[in-house]
């Protein structure tokens, strides 16, 4: 049916009048295949180009709000001692 025949030569008579082969029949080698087809389709799919998120909605009609500004590793009571604005509207750490 759907099954990989192997067959190998294992020995032979230097005359020629006799040989051994060994035939081997894999039936499951077309699921490897399919596997590995399916894993470089799902590599494929991973590494095809995104737009981002707020691009997307850009396209859409939709209007984006820029993301707040990162923390300094110091936190919000160093910023705001240095003249910058803290983050949390409560002033609180």
């Amino acid at each position: 049916a759907n099954a990989d025949i192997y067959i190998n030569l294992m020995a032979f008579d230097e005359r020629g009048a006799s040989a051994t082969l060994r035939v081997l029949v894999e039936p499951l080698v077309s699921w490897i295949w399919l596997g590995g087809a399916i894993v470089v389709f799902g590599a494929g799919i991973a590494s095809w180009p995104r737009r981002s998120r707020a691009t997307g909605l850009a396209d859409a009609g939709v209007r984006v709000r820029e993301p707040a500004r990162p923390l300094s590793p110091l936190g919000a009571s160093a910023m705001a001692a240095h003249g910058a604005q803290s983050a949390d509207p409560t002033g609180a750490d």
